[in-house]
């Protein structure tokens, strides 16, 4: 039995593979039956049809590679609100990315909470640091970012822009709980210099 799998050749090739013995399949058989001029026609048919299915495949493919992440196309495309430029966001990104953790028994702060949130974002799209993302990705970040910052009604406004508002929402909601408890911690006393 035929196997593609056989071969080591990548599952993205098999249809062009199997088309392209079946074709030469065909023209066996019919080599006998047609005249030169109807070979060279169906040949040529043949190599359009596999052409066809090869730039199909490659179009969907780039479709699914330009989905965002976290945002609704038509966000990108009708954005809530201007923008800023990129290197603006990725600043922003950096700057929330380098935040410093919680030291000891005490709580963590909320700009800690949205660092491991985008911390997370970030490993998803293989990048360790906002300079490796797409501008695309650039964009959602800032924007989840935003949200996690906002108030409940802004953000409730903003998460409309999210393929998934309701996890958006809780994240949010988790930030704000996290922001209330690290408020009411007593004021420590610094340390004065001798």
């Amino acid at each position: 039995m035929f196997s593609v799998f056989g071969f080591r050749l990548r599952h993205r090739h098999a249809p062009g593979v199997l088309l392209s013995i079946l074709a030469a399949v065909v023209l066996a058989i019919c080599a006998a039956l047609l005249t030169p001029e109807s070979l060279h026609l169906l040949a040529a048919i043949w190599i359009l049809a596999i052409l066809a299915v090869l730039a199909t495949r490659s179009s969907l493919h780039r479709r699914r590679a330009a989905r965002p992440l976290l945002l609704c196309r038509r966000t990108l495309r009708e954005p809530p609100l201007p923008f800023p430029p990129q290197r603006q966001m990725r600043a922003e990104l950096t700057r929330l990315l380098s935040s410093p953790a919680p030291r000891g028994p005490a709580p963590e702060s909320p700009e800690h909470a949205i660092r491991r949130i985008l911390e997370r974002g970030l490993a998803s799209q293989r990048a360790q640091t906002a300079d490796g993302l797409s501008p695309c990705a650039v964009t959602e970040f800032w924007l989840l970012a935003l949200l996690l910052r906002a108030t409940p009604e802004r953000a409730g406004g903003l998460a409309r822009c999210f393929r998934q508002p309701d996890m958006v929402l809780d994240l949010h909601e988790r930030v704000t709980q996290i922001a209330a408890a690290y408020a009411i911690l007593p004021e420590r006393p610094i340390a004065q210099s001798a």
